[in-house]
C-alpha cells in the first residue's frame, strides 16, 4: 500500500514538473512546514516528527518534488553531526535534576544497562534474521537503542501519568542518547578497522569516550555557571550557553572523547546549577525560549530532511519486511527485557510495562542512520548494508511512533499508572464517606430526639457503619496505590 502511495505521488509529480521552487521559496516552505507541524502536533498531542516526516515524503524528491535538498548543498550526514550535539545540549539544559533525583538509580540503570541490552538484542535479531554481519548488526542495535524525548514528552504532557513514572520516562529518553552514540562510535571504529576488536580494547574505548566526555562536560558546565555569577551575565545567558556548547564540543573532540556526552553533561550542569544559584524567573524564561527555538529548528531539520531524502525503496515489500522484523521484536520483547533487566524490582510490574511501551525511537536514531548512509561510501565493510540500515531504522522510527502515539493513553489506563484517575476515585470515595458519617450523625440526633424508633435506629446505624467500614478499606487501598506513584 505504501508503495502504491509512493507511485501515485511520483505520477502526480511528473504532471507538475513545471512547478519548481527556488532556494528562497524552499527555505520559506521549510519554515512554514515546521510551524504548521508544531501546531498540528500540539492540537492532536502527537510527536511533531509525524507531520514533518509525512510532509517531507510528500514534498520531497520521492513525492511531488517541490523541495530539492540538493539545492542547498547540504547532506544528512553533515546535518546529523552538527545538529545532534546541539539538540542534546538543549535537552540537557531543560532537564531538572531535582525532579529525577529520587529515581536516579533507575534512570542510570536504564541509560546504561538498558541501552546495552537493547543494542545486543537488536544485533542478535539482525544477525540471525536479516543476515547482517555481527559488527554491522551491532551498529544497527546501537542506532536504535536510544529513545527520544521529543517524541515521548508530547505523549505525557497533559496526560494522567503519575509523576514518578513520567519523570523516569522523560529522564531516560533525554539521557540515553549519549550512551547510544558512544556505542555507535565504538562499533563504527571497529567496522572501519581503526580499533582493536579485543573485548578489553572495546571496553577501554567505550570508557574513554563516556568518562572523558563526562569530565569535559562537568568542567565547562561549572565554569560557565561560575563566570555567569562572577561577571553578572544573567542577561547574556543565551550567548554564554552557546559559547559553552561550542567550547565543550570542540575540546572533547580534541581529546578524542565524546563531544555528545560533553554537550549533554554541560547542559545538565548549567540548567541545574542556575536554578540552585537563584537565576531570576525572567532570565530563565529568556534562556528557555532561546533554546526551545533551537530544539524546534533542530527537529524540523532532522525529520524534514529525513523525509526528503527517503527513497521509494524504503517502501518496497522487502524493506518493509526487514523493518518489521526488527521493529516488532524491539517493541514487544527487547525493550521490555531491557527495562525489566535493568531496573529489577525497583518498580512494580505495571510501571515497568508502561515504561517499556514508551520506548519511542526518534531524532537521534534517525540522524545516526542518515549519517551512516553518508559515510558508508568510504567504509567498504559498511557500504553494502547502509541502505538496509537506513530502511530498518526509518521504519522502526515510524512504527514505534505510530503505535505508541495511538495507544499510550489506553495502555496507561489499562496498566493503572494514571494517577489522576486514582485521585478522582479517591476524592469520590472520600465524599461518600463524609456523606455517610453526616447521615449517621443525623440518625443519632433523630433517635435522641425521639423521632424514630429504637429498632429503626439500630438497623440504619448498622447499615451505615458497615458501608463506612467498606469505604475505609477502599480508601486505604487507593492511598497505598497513590503512595507508590
Amino acid at each position: 500500500m505504501l508503495l502504491d502511495i509512493a507511485s501515485l505521488l511520483s505520477s502526480v509529480s511528473s504532471s507538475l514538473q513545471t512547478v519548481q521552487f527556488g532556494a528562497i521559496e524552499q527555505v520559506g516552505a521549510i519554515v512554514l512546514i515546521g510551524v504548521v507541524s508544531a501546531r498540528l502536533a500540539k492540537t492532536f498531542r502527537i510527536p511533531m516528527l509525524i507531520p514533518l516526516l509525512i510532509t517531507g515524503l510528500v514534498l520531497g524528491p520521492t513525492g511531488l518534488g517541490f523541495i530539492q535538498p540538493g539545492n542547498f548543498g547540504i547532506s544528512l550526514t553533515g546535518v546529523a553531526f552538527v545538529i545532534i550535539p546541539l539538540y542534546l545540549f538543549a535537552e540537557g539544559l531543560s532537564m531538572d535534576i531535582t525532579e529525577i533525583r529520587s529515581v536516579g538509580f533507575i534512570v542510570v540503570s536504564l541509560i546504561t544497562v538498558g541501552v546495552l541490552i537493547t543494542a545486543i538484542g537488536v544485533a542478535l535479531i539482525s544477525y540471525f534474521l536479516l543476515g547482517l554481519p555481527l559488527v554491522v548488526a551491532m551498529l544497527l542495535g546501537s542506532i536504535v537503542s536510544a529513545t527520544d524525548p521529543s517524541a515521548v514528552i508530547p505523549l505525557l504532557e497533559g496526560g494522567r501519568i503519575s509523576r514518578r513514572v513520567a519523570s523516569i520516562v522523560k529522564a531516560e529518553s533525554a539521557l540515553n542518547d549519549p550512551t547510544s552514540i558512544v556505542l555507535f562510535t565504538v562499533t563504527l571504529s571497529l567496522i572501519q578497522g581503526s580499533g582493536s576488536v579485543t573485548p578489553a580494547a572495546v571496553v577501554v574505548s567505550f570508557g574513554r569516550l563516556l568518562l572523558g566526555g563526562l569530565v569535559v562536560g562537568l568542567l565547562f558546565g561549572y565554569t560557565s555557571v561560575a563566570l555567569t555569577q562572577r561577571f553578572e551575565l544573567q542577561d547574556q545567558l543565551a550567548y554564554v550557553t552557546v559559547i559553552t556548547f561550542i567550547a565543550a564540543y570542540v575540546l572533547a573532540g580534541y581529546f578524542n572523547t565524546s563531544s555528545v556526552v560533553a554537550s549533554v553533561v554541560a547542559g545538565l550542569v548549567i540548567g541545574s546549577e542556575l536554578n540552585r544559584v537563584g537565576l531570576t524567573p525572567q532570565s530563565r524564561r529568556n534562556l528557555n525560549y532561546f533554546w526551545d527555538n533551537i530544539k524546534f529548528i533542530a527537529q524540523v531539520v532532522i525529520f524534514l530532511l529525513l523525509g526528503l531524502y527517503t527513497t521509494r525503496a524504503v517502501f518496497g515489500s522487502s524493506a518493509l519486511a526487514e523493518g518489521l522484523v526488527v521493529a516488532i521484536p524491539l517493541m514487544l520483547f527487547i525493550r521490555p527485557a531491557a527495562v525489566f533487566g535493568s531496573v529489577l524490582n525497583r518498580l512494580n510490574r505495571a510501571e515497568k510495562l508502561f515504561i517499556s511501551w514508551m520506548g519511542v525511537r526518534g531524532a537521534v536514531p534517525a540522524a545516526l542512520a542518515a549519517a551512516t548512509v553518508g559515510i558508508a561510501s568510504t567504509i567498504p565493510g559498511l557500504y553494502p548494508y547502509a541502505q538496509t540500515l537506513f530502511s530498518v531504522v526509518f521504519l522502526t522510527v515510524i512504527f514505534s511512533i505510530g503505535v505508541v502515539a495511538l495507544t499510550a493513553s489506553r495502555v496507561a489506563s489499562y496498566l493503572g499508572v494514571e494517577v489522576a484517575d486514582r485521585l478522582d476515585e479517591y476524592r469520590s470515595i472520600r465524599a461518600r464517606q463524609l456523606a455517610l458519617v453526616s447521615a449517621l450523625r443525623s440518625l443519632e440526633d433523630a433517635w435522641s430526639r425521639g423521632e424514630i424508633s429504637e429498632d429503626t435506629y439500630k438497623n440504619l446505624k448498622e447499615e451505615y457503619e458497615a458501608k463506612i467500614r467498606g469505604i475505609q478499606a477502599k480508601i486505604q487501598e487507593v492511598e497505598d496505590q497513590l503512595k507508590l506513584n
